[in-house]
């Protein structure tokens, strides 16, 4: 068997045929049971917060990082969720079909991870907040990712002079 394009001329995209399946055509929308799976373990050992942190947001942190707090962590465990669903689907356990393409999984556990990221900073510095370090204007910057989240970055000199 051979690969085909269905759609007409204006729509046309290519169809695998099922002895094709493994071929990967350079597209980055292949992706392996074993690649998502590793992104998956990737992502359960991003989430989280250390000790002192999940201490403070079960404490003392504001209610609105609070909220945040647990908005990531439920949906970081449906993503985890989402990830068992699609693997199983993947290596034939399951004929159980997850609705989202590997890829789109994997995009979606990426952005957790970079989430987790920014969670860990707005806690540090909540944290200091609370203690009452002042925080260094000249020291950090806010800054915002491509992906719309809010990060605080640092600001160190140039090596190289002026």
């Amino acid at each position: 068997m051979g690969n085909i394009c269905v759609g007409g001329s204006r729509m046309a995209h290519q169809v695998n045929s099922p002895d094709r399946v493994s071929n990967n055509s350079g597209d980055d929308s292949n992706v392996t049971a074993n690649q998502l799976l590793n992104v998956r373990h990737q992502l359960a050992d991003a989430a989280g917060v250390p000790r002192d942190q999940h201490e403070f947001i079960t404490n003392q942190a504001p209610q609105a990082l609070q909220n945040r707090f647990n908005r990531l962590y439920n949906h970081t465990q449906r993503t985890l969720q989402m990830a068992d669903i699609q693997h199983r689907y993947m290596t034939g356990a399951s004929s159980v079909n997850p609705g989202m393409l590997p890829h789109e999984n994997v995009q979606s556990m990426r952005d957790d991870m970079s989430a987790w990221s920014d969670m860990r900073e707005a806690l540090q510095h909540a944290m200091e907040v609370h203690t009452g370090i002042p925080a260094s204007p000249e020291r950090f910057v806010t800054t915002i990712n491509p992906s719309g989240s809010i990060r605080m970055a640092t600001l160190s000199p140039r090596p190289w002079g002026n």
